[in-house]
C-alpha cells in the first residue's frame, strides 16, 4: 500500500536475499502509504513477481491519484 520503509524492514527481518530468494507481492503495492513510487522502484529492482490489486488498478485507470 505504498509503505516503502515498512516493506524494507520486513524484508530485512525475513533475511531476504535477492540472489537466492524469489519474491512475490499479492496486490496493492500503491496508494495508501506515502511512498508508492519507491515501492514500485524496489519492486522492479528486485525483479519481484506481482499480482495487481484493486488499488493498483485504480491508479492505473486514473480513478485515484498516486499515494
Amino acid at each position: 500500500h505504498g509503505c516503502h520503509s515498512e516493506m524494507m524492514s520486513l524484508l530485512k527481518k525475513l533475511e531476504f536475499d535477492e540472489a537466492l530468494d524469489n519474491l512475490a507481492f499479492v496486490g496493492d503495492l500503491v496508494n495508501k502509504g506515502p511512498a508508492s513510487r519507491q515501492v514500485l522502484a524496489s519492486f522492479r529492482t528486485m525483479q519481484a513477481l506481482g499480482v495487481r490489486g484493486n488499488h493498483d488498478d485504480n491508479c492505473v485507470s486514473g480513478r485515484k491519484p498516486w499515494g
